[in-house]
């Protein structure tokens, strides 16, 4: 989902995320998003909590941590947008890592 998410908005975020030193109420519009990212974030791991399919071991909000941090556009960016991965690699990659980070073992 992360990479559909970003894919097609990659010139609006970078827009919101450079505007900032011009528009400090674009600053404010960008905290917001990421607020919101991380309140869903934060539901989807209590909702994996429930389902009991997260590490016994991860603390909660930890788990959240993970997960936000590693699905935000600045990871995305450096990886695919700088660096030029193919969004598939990126893809694949993320999926393997939060399996690897957040999920009990089966």
């Amino acid at each position: 989902m992360t990479r559909l998410a970003y894919e097609p908005l990659v010139p609006e975020l970078e827009l919101l995320r450079t505007a900032g030193a011009v528009a400090p109420e674009l600053t404010d519009l960008a905290q917001q998003v990421e607020g919101r990212r991380r309140q869903n974030q934060d539901r989807l791991v209590g909702y994996l909590h429930e389902h009991q399919v997260l590490r016994p071991d991860l603390p909660l909000e930890e788990a959240t941590d993970l997960l936000w941090a590693l699905t935000s556009y600045d990871l995305y960016r450096m990886l695919v947008v700088e660096r030029h991965w193919p969004p598939e690699r990126y893809e694949t990659w993320l999926a393997q890592l939060l399996i690897q980070h957040l999920l009990q073992a089966r």
